[in-house]
C-alpha cells in the first residue's frame, strides 16, 4: 500500500468549510441556533474563518432527499482554494449514498483536512480509498457546540492535531 498523503495543516485566518455529509440537521429550525454557536466557537478558539458549504444548511429532509447535492458540496469544498480544511456539521445514517458521485481523483487532486466522526466513516474511508488521510474526530453540533462551550481537551487535541501554529 502507498503511504497516504497528509494535507497541510491548518494556520489561524485559514478558511474552513462547515458540511452536511451524512445527515442535514444543522440546517433544522431548531439546530440552526447550535449550529451557529458551534461556528463562533471554531472562529474564537483557532483563529479561522467559517463558511458553510452551499447545500450545508437546507435541512434534513432536503439533504437526505438530495445527495448528489451533497457530493456537489463536498467537491466545492475540495476544489475551492480559499477552502483549506472541512469539518462536518453531525454524522447521520446514509452517507453511502454519495458514493456514486464521488471522485476520487478530485480528493486526492486536492488534499484537505476533513474531521468528523460517526457516519463520517464512510467518508474516511472514500478519502483513504483516495490515498489522502483524514481526521476521525470532532463533528460541530455534537462536539464543537456543545452547550457549555468548546472543552479544554477537545480543543487542546484540535489544535495538536491539525494546526501549525498555535
Amino acid at each position: 500500500m502507498h503511504q497516504l498523503i497528509k494535507p497541510k495543516k491548518l494556520n489561524p485566518g485559514d478558511t474552513i468549510a462547515t458540511i452536511s455529509l451524512s445527515g442535514g440537521r444543522a440546517g433544522d429550525p431548531d439546530m440552526i441556533e447550535r449550529y451557529l454557536f458551534g461556528k463562533r466557537q471554531l472562529e474564537e478558539h483557532f483563529g479561522v474563518h467559517v463558511i458553510e458549504a452551499p447545500h450545508s444548511l437546507k435541512g434534513k429532509d432536503f439533504l437526505y432527499e438530495n445527495p448528489k447535492l451533497r457530493a456537489d458540496d463536498l467537491i466545492w469544498a475540495l476544489t475551492n482554494p480559499r477552502i483549506k480544511g472541512i469539518f462536518v456539521n453531525s454524522g447521520g445514517d446514509d452517507g453511502g449514498r454519495l458514493l456514486p458521485y464521488i471522485d476520487f481523483n478530485i480528493i486526492r487532486n486536492n488534499p484537505k483536512i476533513l474531521l468528523g466522526y460517526s457516519d463520517v466513516s464512510v467518508f474516511h474511508a472514500m478519502f483513504t480509498h483516495a490515498g489522502v488521510s483524514s481526521f476521525y474526530g470532532a463533528n460541530l453540533l455534537a462536539t464543537i457546540a456543545q452547550p457549555g462551550g468548546l472543552d479544554d481537551y477537545t480543543e487542546r487535541w484540535i489544535k495538536k492535531a491539525l494546526f501549525w501554529r498555535m
